[in-house]
């Protein structure tokens, strides 16, 4: 008889899984095998990847923040569109389009493959003392793909990678305060955590740039906020839209972050911070709203509070304004995939509750939906 798996296991085999793991990995490294993680998948209603769904383009769409963190990544440092394929799960032509699309010249040599004994030479040389400039120019690739063969072949970095010209509290995440529960929220719902290049950022329409600059001087952050035209998967009339981004370079915090459950690539298998103190839950949450979340009207003329993400998240936002209403809603799964889900709370009672239980006397908020909020707290019941 086969030996029964604990839910531990089960839930790692499919986080791998969801995470980018083949099924023939996943289960292994969760624990289990593949067999039973099939089994697991079904059981829980998740649609499996076919062996050629993302050749033919029909698994992933990439999202607005994560196209401009590829332009940002290629334009700024170097990465090529093989390595950002494989970093996003799509294929190198997929990135090459997006990047062409938001008028980035495509250079055919960053794809150069090299040999091993190429590859070898490149590690030696680093490890001697040669820059990453002066290999990249010497092999004729960027420096951002030595890097990385560095990495993979067992090198120790040096610290000069991101000189800090700007800085930040770097311990900002190590003390549970109303600005950090908030923007841990924030940066799970609609952040990046980036342990490749040590990074958090954060990337929005031009029109709430002013959290970012709240964020920025909770952080004590001197990095700029970047502004940058970009054409997405939403827009419709292919004109390009302006966005805001601010990117801290910080082993720290990215350390900190992970060790709260914000990781990398963290869309579908997000859990909520269970570190977070009950006197700053209301700030953890409204990060989650502002991020993910809406506060508003709906299409039906009423008044709206909601939040879409991993199943976990919104599962934990269900109970926590369950235990603010009394309100029981079911939870909607939109992508006909049980890991991503969305949750609305509609009409008077339920969503003026929470907009004063969330944003009455906020320290910190995006300011568009706090106005909505300001509305719906003096809405009559």
């Amino acid at each position: 008889m086969a030996k029964a798996l604990s839910e531990a296991v089960r839930d790692e085999m499919v986080r791998l899984y969801l995470a980018g793991y083949s099924k023939s990995k996943a289960g292994p490294l969760g624990g289990g095998s593949a067999h039973a993680l099939t089994d697991e998948l079904a059981r829980r209603g998740i649609k499996m990847r076919g062996s050629h769904d993302w050749a033919r383009g029909k698994s992933k769409l990439l999202t607005d923040k994560q196209i401009a963190a590829i332009c940002s990544e290629y334009r700024n440092h170097g990465v090529n569109a093989v390595s950002l394929g494989k970093e996003y799960g799509v294929s190198r032509t997929t990135i090459q389009t997006w990047l062409r699309a938001n008028g980035l010249e495509v250079n055919k040599h960053l794809e150069k493959k090299l040999s091993e004994a190429e590859i070898e030479g490149i590690i030696k040389s680093y490890e001697s003392g040669v820059s990453r400039e002066e290999i990249s120019r010497a092999v004729g690739v960027n420096a951002e793909t030595i890097r990385h063969y560095c990495v993979d072949g067992g090198a120790v970095m040096r610290d000069c990678r991101y000189p800090r010209q700007f800085d930040c509290n770097h311990d900002f995440f190590k003390t549970f305060t109303a600005e950090s529960c908030y923007a841990i929220g924030f940066i799970s719902a609609d952040g990046c955590v980036s342990l490749d290049k040590q990074s958090v950022s954060i990337g929005l329409q031009i029109r709430d740039r002013s959290i970012l600059e709240a964020l920025g001087a909770a952080m004590s952050s001197t990095y700029p906020i970047r502004e940058s035209e970009l054409v997405t998967s939403k827009v419709k009339d292919g004109k390009p839209r302006r966005y805001a981004k601010i990117t801290l370079r910080s082993p720290e915090m990215v350390s900190d972050l992970i060790s709260l459950g914000v990781t990398p690539r963290k869309s579908l298998t997000l859990k909520p911070c269970r570190e977070i103190p009950a006197e700053f839950e209301r700030d953890y949450v409204r990060g989650l709203i502002d991020g993910d979340g809406w506060v508003g009207i709906d299409k039906a003329n009423r008044w709206s509070v909601g939040l879409c993400g991993s199943l976990w998240i919104v599962e934990y936002f269900q109970d926590y304004a369950r235990r603010l209403t009394g309100s029981s809603t079911s939870l909607f799964f939109p992508y006909e995939r049980r890991d991503f889900a969305r949750i609305n709370y509609n009409g008077k009672r339920a969503p003026s509750i929470l907009a004063q239980k969330l944003y009455e006397g906020a320290k910190i908020a995006l300011e568009r939906k706090a106005e909505k909020a300001k509305i719906l707290m003096n809405y009559p019941i």
